[in-house]
């Protein structure tokens, strides 16, 4: 066993003996019975379900705050994940009162369970060691949305809105989710303009080439839509 291999050991080891349950990301409280949230950007995926009474968390879908807090994660652990490799990271207290962490590197799958809720801290740090690579630190990330227009009336604005959520129409491919359940959660929303202007927005994304394909996406479906930074 390699020196690297077996501090990576010795550090799951420590995990496991000392427990952890500090759950890194809190939204805005509200009203739901449960509430979930989750990640996917390149080689890093997280999900998080928690049942019971939330406090309505995550009523109005994914906030513009709590997504950057996620991209921030993301990057992080994509800088220390091999390209063909991937880190998932799971927390359902419905089944488990435990996170479970499973690196696959192409060879072989590992999977750590740690105490509690996910410690992305503790994560990351777990998933450094393993891939042999420092943590690195956090840096400043650009979300980006699609836009699908923009109007002075805030009641045109409603209208488009809520005509393209009854056709199902939205961007896809968005790296973060977060909702209630139940909920029935619009999947375009109005941002608000210094400018008076009432945009309508689709999707939140960390990587602009994902918005760009989204919005491309939309176009063909006869959408007037292009991705722009949050």
């Amino acid at each position: 066993m390699t020196k690297a291999r077996a501090a990576y050991y010795s550090l799951v080891r420590l995990v496991v003996a000392l427990g952890v349950a500090t759950l890194t990301f809190v939204s805005t409280p509200a009203r739901a019975d449960a509430y979930a949230w989750s990640v996917s950007s390149g080689r890093w995926t997280a999900s998080v379900m928690l049942t019971g009474f939330n406090e309505g968390a995550g009523e109005g879908g994914w906030d513009e705050s709590s997504a950057g807090e996620q991209a921030a994660w993301a990057k992080r652990f994509n800088a220390v994940i091999p390209p063909r490799d991937r880190v998932d990271i799971v927390y359902d207290d419905a089944s488990d009162q435990d996170t479970t962490l499973t690196i696959h590197d192409g060879r072989t799958t590992e999977v750590v369970t740690m105490e509690g809720a996910p410690d992305f801290d503790v994560a990351i740090s777990i998933v450094a060691a393993y891939f042999h690579a420092a943590v690195p630190q956090a840096s400043p990330v650009t979300l980006y949305t699609v836009q699908v227009m923009a109007a002075r009336s805030r009641d045109r604005a409603e209208s488009y809105s809520q005509s393209l959520d009854a056709r199902g129409i939205a961007a896809e491919g968005s790296f973060y989710d977060e909702k209630c359940l139940p909920c029935s959660i619009p999947r375009t929303r109005i941002e608000e303009g210094a400018d008076g202007f009432h945009r309508v927005i689709s999707g939140v994304f960390d990587r602009e080439s994902r918005a760009d394909e989204a919005a491309a996406t939309l176009r063909r479906a006869g959408v007037a839509a292009w991705a722009r930074p949050l």
